[in-house]
């Protein structure tokens, strides 16, 4: 999967290879926003606020292609920062940092 230089990810290691951050992926339908491995291409799970819920998918991306695992709607993107700060994060916790 390529990834561009300005994607959102958090400053910590995805818990699934432990190689890549976890990159910050939402719906423009529902506004669901989601952790995804870049690496593995997968999504580990669904932001509630700053907490993560494991989402259960294994190594699938299948629901990628289906749409948004919440909506079923095929409107998936890289999340805004404002998207990001929304649901609580600091600057300090999203790579780039604003202005990169």
């Amino acid at each position: 999967m390529e990834i561009p230089s300005q994607v959102l990810s958090r400053r910590v290691p995805c818990p699934a290879c432990s190689q890549v951050p976890l990159l910050f992926v939402s719906c423009s339908s529902c506004n669901s926003t989601f952790a995804w491995c870049g690496e593995e291409d997968h999504a580990i799970g669904i932001y509630d606020g700053i907490d993560l819920r494991e989402l259960g998918l294994g190594d699938t991306p299948e629901w990628a292609r289906e749409g948004c695992p919440v909506c079923k709607a095929e409107s998936m993107g890289y999340s805004t920062r404002e998207q990001v700060e929304g649901l609580g994060f600091s600057a300090a916790d999203i790579y780039p940092k604003a202005g990169s």
